[in-house]
């Protein structure tokens, strides 16, 4: 996988330097849908390259008495989504593009829970790591020069890879076990971006 990240990484860097022959204009956009996705279009032209980038973090502690025996859990897990696209625009009026082409992206997280009680613990844990490949079509709408608003529709394919383990511990016993899993994924989006 860190040789896929390698060439991505790349790839982005790379692609705004030579597909575009004339001024490049830079932005910001944001999914106000999702938590934490930022864009950076690239517009040369009729062409543009956008780099995103995704990232989730979550965790929760709780903590009771029951019976005067105390019990918690304490739960962590994150995700970071690094992609990118590129797409050709069609000028349909003085504030209006359309747009086509695809994103890419690669993502990886993991995550810990933790269950405590008066007689042991449970520990569980996971890993993922995958990619994802969608075509996309969407229209824009230019209020002014570097501000616009985007209705994105894409079609995902996204395969990733889980790695799980969990263990539990008591005064009299330990066990663990783990388990490796790959899932396949077909799936329509809209988005809506403000750029």
């Amino acid at each position: 996988m860190f040789k896929v990240n390698r060439i991505f990484l790349s790839f982005m860097l790379l692609v705004p330097l030579t597909v575009y022959g004339e001024e490049i204009r830079f932005g910001i956009g944001w999914n106000p849908d999702v938590d934490a996705k930022l864009y950076v279009p690239m517009i040369g032209g009729d062409l543009f390259f956008e780099p995103t980038l995704q990232f989730s973090r979550d965790g929760d502690k709780t903590g009771y008495t029951y019976n005067g025996n105390s019990a918690g859990g304490e739960s962590t897990s994150w995700i970071a989504v690094l992609g990118v696209g590129i797409f050709k625009r069609t000028k349909v009026s003085e504030n209006i593009h359309l747009y086509k082409g695809g994103r890419v992206s690669v993502s990886r997280g993991n995550g810990n829970f933790i269950s405590t009680y008066s007689t042991g613990s449970d520990t569980s844990s996971f890993k993922t790591q995958g990619y994802s490949i969608s075509p996309v079509v969407g229209a824009e709408y230019e209020f002014a020069n570097n501000f616009s608003v985007s209705l994105e529709l894409a079609y995902i394919y996204s395969k990733s890879k889980l790695d799980r383990s969990y263990s539990s511990s008591s005064p009299t016993a330990t066990s663990s076990q783990s388990s490796v899993s790959y899932r396949q994924s077909h799936a329509t989006l809209t988005e809506m971006i403000v750029r």
